[in-house]
């Protein structure tokens, strides 16, 4: 539920020999079709009906959460309720009562949770920041802000999943006493996204039914401002008019965000509706072709701990425009292939971009960089194994 990434961490420790299992919660509903009768409980069976048992060996049990009604009689904490229906679970689950750690994603929402269950089970916690939950959600939510402090404070191992975000909730919490925060990159799979010849890159864009002479741009974000869409639709507006075969590729997560935006009317209002390519939501196993049909991938976000998908695209070694945020300068600082701009800083993106695309024939390094930097989630995995032993 929360990314691919996580699971492939969750994969690879099970690889190394330790066993692993995830738990995700859905609100409890009646049997015999009786969930029908109410949306909370027909929003349970649909979400249960969505959930795997198993995926890729990693066992996933499904917890269901009661909720009781009337929600005016019945006022409870919906994370004290999750963390308790986890405890009680987990109580009655043979398999999981000699679980020796609880980890758990994002501060500020199920790491609170996975501190709550810690309290209740002492089983230790440790809790990894990811980006949002330190920039984004806590600045406009004091209640979010009250459980970063709180985990930071009662987690047993804290981690960031790169060195700026560690500094940046170090910064957040100053005022609590000081614990360290240690950093674990997400890790890349580095045979699943890697790069083709250019023979084959024109092979690619034709199964796409893409012309072999127009220059692709990628930009691989959730639909919502934050991403930095509407700068990168700024800068296309100019770009188009300089180099008439440039098209942007826009591969988008399928939610409802309370700052989502519709890409399409967005690219009609500055009438650039032809130059766009919509994929929408792609699946996972589906990403390496496209980064292999594209020539430049851009990333304009305004925040990030370290965006997934650009480890992704330097893996299949694109040249790349990223915002200098969360990790990237780690990564790609000293990288030839790789350019940093400012966030929110239209000139600069452009100015960027317009240098990737005249250099486009240049061989990339942004690859390099992830192998020396980043490395695998195995490597990772083992990284994260030596803070819980």
């Amino acid at each position: 539920m929360n990314g691919v990434f996580i699971h492939q961490q969750v994969k690879a420790l099970q690889n190394l020999g330790h066993q692993c299992s995830v738990l995700l919660t859905h609100n409890w509903f009646p049997p015999r079709g009786l969930h029908k009768f109410h949306p909370y409980w027909k929003e349970g069976y649909d979400l249960k009906l969505d959930y795997f048992s198993e995926v890729e060996g990693v066992p996933i049990h499904s917890v269901p959460v009661l909720v009781k009604m009337p929600n005016r009689i019945f006022k409870e904490d919906p994370y004290e309720r999750e963390a308790k229906a986890i405890v009680k679970y987990v109580k009655s689950n043979s398999s999981l009562k000699d679980t020796d750690w609880i980890i758990s994603h994002f501060w500020t929402e199920t790491s609170f949770i996975g501190l709550l269950v810690k309290e209740k089970l002492s089983i230790p916690l440790a809790s990894f920041c990811r980006g949002d939950d330190i920039h984004e959600w806590p600045q406009n939510n004091p209640i979010l802000f009250s459980h970063l402090r709180r985990v930071y404070e009662g987690a047993d191992r804290l981690f960031a999943n790169s060195q700026r975000l560690a500094d940046d909730a170090q910064a957040l919490v100053s005022s609590s006493a000081k614990k360290n925060v240690e950093v674990i990159y997400n890790g890349v799979d580095l045979e699943k996204f890697k790069p083709v010849s250019l023979e084959k890159k024109v092979k690619i864009k034709s199964e796409f039914g893409w012309h072999k002479d127009e220059i692709h741009l990628l930009c691989v974000a959730t639909p919502v401002v934050l991403k930095g869409w509407l700068e990168l639709l700024d800068v296309l507006k100019l770009l188009v008019s300089k180099f008439q075969n440039v098209k942007l590729v826009a591969v988008t997560v399928d939610r409802n965000f309370p700052d989502k935006i519709d890409l399409k009317s967005e690219a009609l209002k500055r009438g650039i509706e032809e130059k766009i390519i919509h994929l929408g939501q792609i699946h996972h196993n589906q990403l390496p072709k496209i980064y292999q049909a594209c020539d430049l991938f851009v990333l304009p976000s305004y925040n990030e701990g370290l965006a997934n998908v650009a480890l992704e695209a330097a893996a299949s070694n694109l040249p790349m425009v990223l915002t200098d945020v969360g990790g990237h300068k780690e990564i790609f600082e000293y990288s030839n292939s790789v350019k940093l701009v400012p966030p929110k800083d239209t000139n600069s993106l452009l100015e960027a971009i317009e240098k990737q695309i005249q250099e486009i024939s240049n061989v990339a390094d942004s690859r390099i960089c992830v192998q020396d930097n980043v490395g695998s989630y195995l490597q990772n995995a083992q990284n994260l194994i030596k803070f819980l032993v």
